[in-house]
């Protein structure tokens, strides 16, 4: 049996995964000028993209599972492209198999630093909205220096408006 559509398969969730990947840088760019209707825009292309993986994934599961079984191989667990790629046996398709493996971890891999990149420009944002809050509804300077909590009126209250924490 050729894996060739396992390699059309690999290469359509590599192709989205690109795309993702640009859609991510797009969005750093998109945090740092704050543009909202275009984050909204990025992320709905972003959700459609997610779906397409999910669907993707699915049939290359479909595939592996039935190439397993008409191998004569048992495997009720996941198998990696790795322990795969030992089942091929045509030497192009193996090259091929690896190739891809490599392309999708590098592209993974750079999604990855990017997606985190764009978490903390958010965290940023958020604590800077959080703190601009706080400015505006005059929060206590007093709250800034040591208290006894014994001599204290109150318990501390917190004034923040959003808990970014949440």
């Amino acid at each position: 049996m050729t894996i060739q559509p396992l390699l059309e398969l690999l290469t359509d969730i590599y192709d989205s995964q690109a795309k993702l990947l640009e859609l991510a840088k797009h969005k750093q760019e998109v945090i740092v000028q704050d543009h909202t209707d275009e984050l909204s825009r990025i992320m709905q292309q972003e959700s459609k993209l997610i779906k397409r993986l999910t669907d993707l994934d699915a049939e290359r599961s479909t595939f592996l599972q039935r190439y397993l079984s008409e191998a004569g191989v048992n495997r009720n667990l996941g198998i990696t492209l790795t322990e795969f790629s030992r089942l091929v046996v045509q030497a192009r398709e193996k090259f091929a198999l690896l190739e891809l493996q490599t392309r999708l971890l590098d592209v993974t891999r750079q999604l990855k630093a990017q997606n985190d990149t764009n978490q903390q420009l958010i965290r940023n944002s958020l604590e800077f909205i959080d703190f601009s809050l706080e400015l505006l509804t005059g929060a206590e300077t007093d709250d800034m220096t040591y208290q006894n909590p014994a001599q204290s009126k109150s318990a501390y209250k917190n004034k923040r408006v959003f808990d970014t924490r949440a």
